[in-house]
């Protein structure tokens, strides 16, 4: 039995308003979904700021449509549940039939 190319499972998050123990408000991130998907890699990149070395990854994450993809805009954020790894949405694009989501994220440096 096959398992299929979307074997990874990933959460689609957004950005909400909260407040910390202060009362101050705070960027708190809100669950829209959760969805099986297909995470690969599209290139990496290496570069120095400051003093330090820093690494992005571009990657792209397929999962099958979903109703509340309407509401996905780049300052969403999507999280593979099994490894923890957070990525930031910097692009969501539907295929012509809406039957597939496709969605551009970078790691590594902005995590969302």
């Amino acid at each position: 039995m096959r398992a299929g190319p979307m074997h990874d499972r990933i959460r689609i998050e957004s950005p909400g308003q909260g407040k910390d123990g202060m009362g101050a408000p705070k960027r708190v991130w809100m669950a829209v979904w959760e969805c099986a998907a297909e995470i690969a890699t599209v290139s990496g990149r290496e570069y120095f700021s400051g003093t330090r070395e820093e690494a992005a990854d571009v990657v792209r994450i397929r999962c099958r449509y979903h109703p509340k993809a309407v509401t996905v805009a780049a300052d969403c954020r999507a999280v593979d549940t099994r490894r923890g790894i957070v990525y930031a949405i910097t692009a969501v694009l539907f295929d012509d039939k809406r039957s597939l989501l496709t969605f551009i994220c970078t790691s590594g440096v902005a995590d969302g």
